[in-house]
């Protein structure tokens, strides 16, 4: 048995058991000067423009402290933006990304009087949509929660509340897309009217998730998914404790849904939650912001960093930014290029959310290989050097012109035929936790006469390092 095969095998035999004692996250305050002192504002990630959008909320002054002003977060810095168009000044409005480059902004609350009018940011102005009368919108609400859509373009907005003789909540569900609100029909089943809930779009499970909130009589610990065509209540092993005024963001880089904050009968709540689809785990750790509630919260797409800002502790309005990123996050580099099949260009990438964490499993999809050609993955550790043989290794003097050996293969795997024509390969990792930090590397080969005079095309080469979360 040689080294690498040693090697692989303590990563893969070691038992899928809890997740290791490591320290998971951290959370460092950034040292920004950004927005004034607020809770309730809204929040949307702009993923092609590369920021974080955030607007109005209350600076704690009954009745006149909501804000008008625009602030994007670019990673390390917030900058004011000062846009042609503005919305009204409100707070406890809702916003979520309809896809990569724009974000609609719903309702809020500006003195005692419920919204309902619709905003979208482009990236740089605000343009107002649903202007008449007969357009049909979401009635006038508030402390209301909204999360992209699943399966495509579009937004999703659940519940609120509004106000007309006291206060009344909604358990209505609307989908706006390509500027134009639809009211979605009740499926089997349906969560119960309530505000002051949260909700995120988990790009991975490709739902919308929906956490607690408050039904007028006492906080909520319920779950929910949305999967683009009805509400499925779902009953974890763990739940986390009942709250109101919380958020939740789909943290990219972790592949995980994040639940931070919020509030209870007695106390603001500081501790974070991340759901798998499966269940919540408890993943606090600190330093960490303090309790709070009615913050805003996103991901930044560029720094793979969950952003908090803001929020109401029991002592006042913050204005505090903090960033939260993986101790030990689970990482891959593309190493060179890969040559032409007698399909096209070869190419080796990680799946979706399938990066090298421990008690999870690793994939890589190749592309470019015809269909009925054989496709190997070479599986080993260094990028070097192949045992006597110098790496990168150009092929060309044998007959495989633009190809290049870049990774050792000391182990072939057969991969398999996935989607669309791809080739698969995967492995469970166990809980081997020496290897937490370590790297491997991985690339694929395809055996194709057409190709080359050799035989065979070669993609590029993946470095992998494991993670923990």
């Amino acid at each position: 048995m040689n080294h690498a095969t040693r090697i692989l095998r303590s990563l893969l035999a070691a038992p899928l058991l809890a997740t290791p004692s490591l320290a998971q996250t951290q959370w460092t305050e950034a040292q920004a000067t950004g927005p004034s002192a607020r809770s309730r504002p809204a929040v949307a990630p702009i993923a092609s423009g590369d920021h974080i959008v955030l607007f109005g909320g209350w600076d704690g002054v009954p009745f006149t402290g909501q804000l008008g002003d625009t602030w994007l977060w670019f990673g390390g810095a917030w900058i004011e933006w000062f846009p042609t168009n503005v919305p009204d000044a409100v707070h406890a409005a809702a916003m979520a990304p309809l896809d990569d480059d724009i974000a609609v902004l719903f309702g809020g609350i500006h003195g005692t009087q419920a919204r309902q009018s619709t905003w979208v940011w482009d990236g740089l102005d605000w343009t107002q949509f649903a202007t008449s009368p007969l357009d049909p919108r979401p009635g006038p609400r508030f402390m209301h929660a909204m999360a992209k859509m699943p399966g495509g373009s579009g937004a999703l907005l659940f519940g609120g509340a509004y106000t007309g003789g006291g206060v009344g909540m909604h358990d209505d569900s609307w989908l706006f897309s390509n500027g134009v609100w639809f009211e979605l029909p009740d499926g089997p089943e349906v969560p119960a009217a309530r505000f002051r809930h949260a909700m995120a779009y988990d790009a991975r499970l490709d739902r919308v998730v929906m956490f607690g909130g408050y039904d007028s009589q006492s906080e909520l610990s319920d779950t929910w998914e949305f999967d683009g065509v009805q509400w499925v209540q779902r009953f974890p092993a763990t739940i986390p404790p009942a709250r109101q005024e919380h958020v939740l963001a789909f943290d990219a880089a972790r592949g995980r849904t994040v639940l931070f904050g919020g509030r209870n009968d007695s106390s603001r709540l500081q501790d974070q939650w991340e759901w798998d689809g499966v269940d919540w785990r408890d993943v606090t750790s600190g330093p960490a912001p303090n309790g709070r509630s009615y913050a805003g919260m996103a991901f930044h797409e560029l720094t793979q960093e969950l952003v908090v800002f803001g929020g109401q502790s029991d002592a006042a309005q913050q204005a505090d930014t903090w960033t939260r990123t993986s101790v030990h996050p689970a990482t891959s580099v593309p190493l060179g290029t890969g040559c032409t099949s007698s399909d096209g260009p070869t190419e080796l990438s990680v799946a979706p959310f399938a990066e090298a964490w421990l008690n999870d499993t690793y994939q890589v999809e190749l592309t470019g290989a015809p269909a009925v050609a054989p496709a190997v993955l070479g599986f080993g550790f260094s990028t070097t050097d192949w045992g006597s043989i110098a790496l990168p290794l150009t092929l060309d003097p044998l007959g495989a012109p633009g190809c290049t050996v870049w990774s050792e293969p000391a182990l072939p795997f057969a991969m398999q035929p996935g989607p669309g024509g791809t080739r698969t390969w995967s492995f469970a990792i166990g809980n081997a936790t020496d290897w937490v930090g370590g790297s491997f590397a991985v690339q694929g080969f395809v055996l194709d006469p057409g190709a080359s005079a050799l035989g065979l095309a070669a993609s590029n080469a993946i470095v992998s390092t494991v993670g923990v979360r």
